[in-house]
């Protein structure tokens, strides 16, 4: 007869407890996660950290698998998530879209190229040469337009105007603060 070291019995000894008392063992592994949640978040932060900067591509490329894997149950647990946070989730997108305008109109100058409106509530970034309906008919969203602006280090085919500037090409062809 195989005798167990000391290890294993205490293995066995806490499995046979798990058995008998779930809930205890539950109730005592949540009290542990939440007196010590901000030193277990670190140390994964930092182990995901690690893992991520060792190989983006290649730990992306996994995530990408394992969301893909089951892609329904994925989606499922996504719409539960907004549905339980919807007023979060809502006021991160309007911070996130708001950061990503002034950004985007900090990065061509922060005022009208026409009449020099400086006030960030009249900006609106416009296309050089026409194109934005073109772009919103192809389902491209006004902050998925800034988004690539930004991406694409502010190129030259947009430009900073102000609402009347902008509405004013958009409607007659001309601006009258450059007719005048």
């Amino acid at each position: 007869m195989r005798r167990l070291d000391t290890k294993q019995l205490a293995q066995a000894r806490r499995k046979r407890y798990e058995e008998k008392y779930p809930d205890r063992v539950k109730a005592s592994k949540q009290k542990y996660v939440d007196t010590h949640r901000k030193e277990i978040n670190k140390k994964n932060s930092e182990r995901i950290k690690k893992k991520w900067w060792t190989n983006p591509e290649k730990y992306r490329e996994q995530q990408r698998k394992k969301y893909h894997s089951d892609i329904e149950a994925n989606r499922k647990k996504q719409r539960d998530y907004y549905e339980r946070n919807k007023e979060k989730q809502r006021n991160w997108a309007r911070q996130y879209t708001r950061k990503l305008r002034e950004e985007v109109i900090k990065g061509y100058g922060a005022e009208c190229e026409c009449c020099k409106e400086s006030r960030y509530e009249f900006l609106a970034l416009d296309h050089r040469n026409g194109g934005g309906n073109k772009e919103r008919k192809a389902g491209k969203h006004t902050y998925s337009i800034y988004r690539d602006a930004s991406k694409r280090k502010f190129p030259s085919d947009y430009r900073i105007l102000c609402h009347n500037c902008n509405n004013a090409l958009g409607f007659y062809g001309y601006c009258p603060h450059i007719q005048s």
